[in-house]
């Protein structure tokens, strides 16, 4: 897998349309419904926050289009990655939740869109090489909390 300043790595689990500047304050775009309104199709609008070459980034992430009332609010991506004698430790978070039911919303949204399809993507990249949108392998058991 690439650097993490290497907008390459990105399109190895996250998915095919990534748009990344790997700068503060670069563009972070992934679109994942093509066919949708512009506006609709992705995180349109996030940027990087900051970031460490191999060891830290962090950028901006907005609410999924079926959560229409917060899709202009942000909340903060932390992604830190820990040597261990075993490889690499990923500490994952994505913080800035409210606390209303449509806040309760996009947190479960992501809960299980990070834990159950993002992060085992991630996995598989990093074990096996970059995922393949075509077949589409299955992807690894994780221990996510």
């Amino acid at each position: 897998m690439e650097d993490i300043d290497d907008r390459s790595w990105a399109k190895e689990f996250l998915f095919p349309h990534v748009e990344a500047q790997f700068y503060p304050g670069g563009n972070f775009v992934i679109l994942f419904d093509m066919e949708a309104p512009e506006g609709q199709r992705g995180s349109e609008g996030m940027h990087i926050l900051a970031m460490e070459e191999n060891r830290f980034l962090s950028f901006t992430w907005n609410s999924p289009p079926v959560i229409q009332s917060l899709r202009d609010q942000m909340t903060t991506v932390l992604i830190h990655l820990e040597p261990t004698k075993e490889g690499t430790l990923i500490i994952f978070r994505n913080v800035g939740y409210g606390y209303s039911k449509e806040w309760q919303k996009s947190r479960a949204y992501f809960e299980n869109a990070w834990g159950n399809i993002v992060l085992p993507r991630l996995k598989y990249a990093l074990e096996s090489g970059p995922y393949n949108w075509v077949t589409r392998p299955k992807l690894p058991e994780m221990d996510y909390k």
